[in-house]
C-alpha cells in the first residue's frame, strides 16, 4: 500500500466500468480525448456505468471549459452515472481465518480508512471497554503528548493488547468536554517498559484537545478504533475490517453474500471548482470519497457543527483567539456563483457530502439525496467571515430545497444535516432531514462573538426534520447562533428529538436575534426521555425574537431572552387530535412531489 498522497491533476483519466452487459470498458481522458462535458455525454451514450476517478476532479479556467460558464455535466435517471474515487479491491476466503475475507492493498495510496463491500458500509475494530477503562484510571497520567499507564497490577492480557497497537490507532472523544462535539486524535507509538506503557499521541492534536478554546477541553476517550485483528476477530459487529498497513492487507468480516470484492475510497475530494459560474450537475451519482484529518498530525479537534481547531489555543478560557475551519467536503466549491445541483445523490462519502464556500452566490442544492455520508450532508460559507464588508466575498442567496438528507453524520457525530456559517439570504427548504446523532440544520455558527455581521433575511421554511440529537446533547431540530436582521424559522415539522441532554428542539442559542418563527410543529415528545424542551431560549443574550402560533405536545420550554415573545402556543394533549391548522403544516412540510 502506497503512503504517498494522492497527486491532484489537471488532466485526469474517468475510466466507465459498464453494466455486466457490455464487454469492454469504455475510457475518457480530460482534457487528452475531449474536455469534461463531452466526457460525461461519452459515457452516457455507452449506457452508464462507474466513472472511477483517479485524481480530484479540478474545475479551473485551466482545463478551458469556455471558461467554465453555462457548462451541464448531466446524466438522466434511466442511465446510471456514478463519479467515484473508490478503488476496487479481489476479496478471497483468508488462509488462515476461516471467516475472514482478505484482499491486497498494493493499488491504495492512501490510509484505507473507509471500505463498502456490496455497498454496505464497513466499521473499523473497536478496543473492548476494560481497555477504553485504562486511559480514564486515576492511575494513568496524562502530559500533552502522552499517557502514562501504570502497569504493575495489570492483567498481562490488557497489557499485550495496548502495547501491541501500531500507528493510528484512534482515540474518539465523543461528549468530552462539550456535549456536543466529538474530536479524534491518533497513537503515533507505544512504548513499554517493566512497569508502564506510555501511549505516545500525534501532536498538535493532543495538545489541543486539551488546550481547546472556550474551557472545552478533556483528554478522556469514550472509545478507541482500528486497534487490530484481534478485536476485529472477537467484535460482534458483522460487518467490518482492519488494514494491516505494515503488509499491505485489509482483513474483512462481512455480511454480505457473494463478496468478491470491496470498494476502498481512495480520493479526499471528488470534484472541486474555484470561481465556476452557471454549471449544472443533474442525475450524477457522487460515491466512495476519504477523509485523513483524524490520524494527521493535528487531528480532528472539534469545536460544534464541524469547526474545528487546529492548534492547541495560549488561553484556552478564552473564545476568541482561534480561527474555526469547518470540516471540508468531498465536493466542494469556492467563490463560484449559479451551480446548480437538482436530481443528484450523494453517498458512501467520508466527509462532508457538499460545500459551497469562499463568496457563494446563488447556487442552487435541490431534489437530491444525501445517505450514508461521514460529516455533513450540506456545508454553506464559513464560520470566521461575520466580518466581511466586501460583497464578492460574503455567502449570499442560495438555495437549498427539496432535498432528502438521511444517515448523515454517521461517522463524525458533531455535525449537522445542514451546517451554515455566517450567510444572507439563505433558504433552506422542504427538505426532509432525519436519523442524525446531533443536530438538524445549525445557522449562524459563530456564538455571536462577532456581531454585528452581514448574516441576515435567511430562511428556514416547510422543512421535515425528526430522529435527532439521538446520540450527543445540546442541540436542536432546527439551531441558530447570531443575530440575523428579518429571519425566518416558518412552517416546519420536528418531530422524535432524542435522549442527547440540554438543548431543544427550536434552539436559538447564544447571540440569537432578530428571528420570527412561526406556525411551526413539535410532536411526540414522548420520543426524548431527558431535558425535552421544545423551545430553548436559555440566556438574555438571546433577545428580539418573536415566536408565534407555535403547536406543540409537551409544555416544556425555557425562555431566558429579552424581548424574546411567545404568542398563541397551541398544547395538544395525548389522544387530541392536531388542530387543522397543524396538520396543513404537517402535510406541506418536507419534500414535494
Amino acid at each position: 500500500m502506497h503512503t504517498t498522497n494522492p497527486i491532484i491533476l489537471l488532466s485526469v483519466i474517468l475510466v466507465l466500468s459498464l453494466p455486466a452487459s457490455k464487454a469492454q470498458t469504455q475510457l475518457c481522458s480530460v482534457p487528452g480525448d475531449a474536455d469534461l462535458p463531452a466526457c460525461v455525454e461519452k459515457l452516457r451514450s455507452s449506457g452508464g456505468g462507474v466513472v472511477e476517478i483517479t485524481a480530484e476532479v479540478q474545475l479551473t479556467e485551466a482545463l478551458n471549459l469556455d471558461n467554465l460558464s453555462n457548462v451541464d455535466f448531466v446524466g438522466t435517471q434511466d442511465v446510471p452515472m456514478v463519479i467515484s474515487g473508490g478503488v476496487r479491491i479481489p476479496l478471497s476466503p483468508c488462509s488462515n481465518f476461516q471467516d475472514l475475507l482478505c484482499g491486497d492493498l498494493s493499488s491504495i495510496k492512501g490510509l484505507a480508512r473507509h471500505l463498502y463491500v456490496n455497498g454496505v458500509r464497513h466499521s473499523r475494530p473497536k478496543a473492548s471497554a476494560d481497555v477504553v477503562a485504562l486511559f480514564t484510571a486515576e492511575s494513568t497520567t496524562v502530559s500533552t503528548s502522552s499517557y502514562t499507564i501504570d502497569t504493575k497490577e495489570l492483567d498481562s492480557r490488557l497489557v499485550k493488547t495496548v502495547a501491541s497497537w501500531s500507528e493510528n490507532v484512534e482515540m474518539v472523544y465523543t461528549g468530552q468536554g462539550s456535549p456536543w462535539s466529538e474530536s479524534r486524535c491518533a497513537v503515533s507509538s507505544v512504548d513499554a517498559t517493566e512497569s508502564t506503557l506510555t501511549v505516545n499521541m500525534k501532536t498538535p492534536c493532543f495538545d489541543t484537545l486539551q488546550n481547546k478554546p472556550c474551557g472545552q477541553s478533556k483528554s478522556t476517550p469514550v472509545t478507541i478504533e482500528n486497534t487490530g485483528l484481534a478485536d476485529l476477530l472477537s467484535s460482534d459487529d458483522e460487518n467490518s475490517f482492519w488494514v494491516d498497513a505494515e503488509n499491505s492487507r485489509v482483513y474483512v468480516k462481512t455480511s454480505t453474500s457473494q463478496s468478491s470484492f470491496a470498494v476502498i475510497p481512495d480520493l479526499e475530494t471528488l470534484v472541486s471548482g474555484s470561481n465556476v459560474r452557471s454549471i449544472t450537475f443533474k442525475n450524477l451519482s457522487f460515491e466512495h470519497a476519504t477523509y485523513n484529518q483524524a490520524t494527521a498530525p493535528a487531528g480532528f479537534i472539534e469545536q460544534q457543527s464541524g469547526a474545528l481547531v487546529y492548534a492547541p489555543v495560549t488561553n484556552s478560557s478564552s473564545c476568541d483567539d482561534t480561527t474555526w475551519l469547518p470540516m471540508p467536503s468531498n465536493v466542494r466549491f469556492t467563490d463560484s456563483s449559479s451551480v446548480k445541483i437538482s436530481g443528484c445523490e450523494f453517498r458512501a462519502l467520508g466527509a462532508g457530502a457538499l460545500q459551497f464556500d469562499g463568496g457563494a452566490r446563488n447556487n442552487q442544492v435541490t431534489d437530491s439525496l444525501f445517505e450514508d455520508i461521514s460529516g455533513t450532508a450540506i456545508q454553506l460559507g464559513e464560520y470566521n467571515t461575520a466580518n466581511i464588508t466586501d460583497k464578492s466575498l460574503q455567502v449570499t442567496s442560495n438555495t437549498i430545497s427539496d432535498n432528502l438528507i438521511r444517515n448523515v453524520a454517521n461517522e463524525y457525530h458533531g455535525t449537522c444535516g445542514v451546517q451554515v456559517g455566517y450567510s444572507a439570504y439563505t433558504e433552506i427548504s422542504h427538505n426532509e432531514i432525519y436519523d442524525l446523532p446531533y443536530s438538524g440544520v445549525s445557522i449562524g455558527w459563530g456564538w455571536g462573538r462577532s456581531d454585528p455581521s452581514y448574516a441576515s433575511n435567511n430562511v428556514i421554511s416547510n422543512n421535515k426534520i425528526h430522529d435527532f440529537k439521538l446520540l450527543l446533547g445540546d442541540g436542536g431540530g432546527i439551531y441558530a447562533l447570531s443575530a440575523q436582521p428579518n429571519s425566518t424559522v416558518d412552517g416546519n415539522w420536528l418531530y422524535n428529538m432524542g435522549a442527547g441532554a440540554g438543548g431543544g428542539a427550536y434552539y436559538p442559542d447564544q447571540s440569537s436575534a432578530y428571528w420570527t418563527v412561526s406556525n411551526n410543529i413539535f410532536s411526540n415528545a414522548s420520543f426524548c426521555s431527558d431535558d425535552c424542551e421544545w423551545l430553548h431560549v436559555w440566556q438574555d443574550s438571546i433577545h428580539d425574537i418573536d415566536i408565534v402560533n407555535s403547536y406543540v405536545d409537551t409544555t416544556t420550554y425555557e425562555n431566558n431572552g429579552i424581548d424574546v415573545t411567545m404568542e398563541n402556543t397551541v398544547v395538544v394533549e395525548e389522544g387530541q387530535d392536531w388542530p387543522e391548522e397543524a396538520k396543513d403544516i404537517m402535510d406541506n412540510a418536507g419534500v414535494r412531489q
